[in-house]
């Protein structure tokens, strides 16, 4: 893998869950598949963009600048895409910031 671009990401299934429903949140312990991404994302080392609407209501975006955060990649970057919602992300100002990421590889 020569780099990671993720979009909107989560830390894991469980804290998309409670954000959700914060009434349910004492059960998300028995789900089993919990993508725990905020876990595995420390063995990833290679070059890191996180596009992240800034308005996202299904996924925080603190969830994204966690991930940001425990990631080790030395070339990394946090782009907030302004007033964007979950499934807006893709504006014309991000797209830039994608393209030339993608094109350093």
């Amino acid at each position: 893998i020569k780099a990671l671009v993720l979009e909107a990401p989560y830390t894991s299934i469980p804290d998309v869950a409670a954000h959700l429903y914060p009434r349910l949140a004492a059960y998300t312990d028995i789900l089993t598949d919990t993508y725990p991404s905020l876990e595995t994302i420390g063995s990833v080392k290679t070059p890191l963009l996180i596009l992240h609407g800034t308005n996202d209501q299904l996924i925080p975006i603190e969830q994204g600048r966690q991930l940001f955060a425990a990631s080790p990649a030395k070339d990394k970057t946090f782009y907030p895409v302004k007033n964007a919602g979950h499934t807006s992300v893709w504006q014309p100002d991000a797209q830039k910031v994608l393209y030339r990421f993608l094109d350093r590889f």
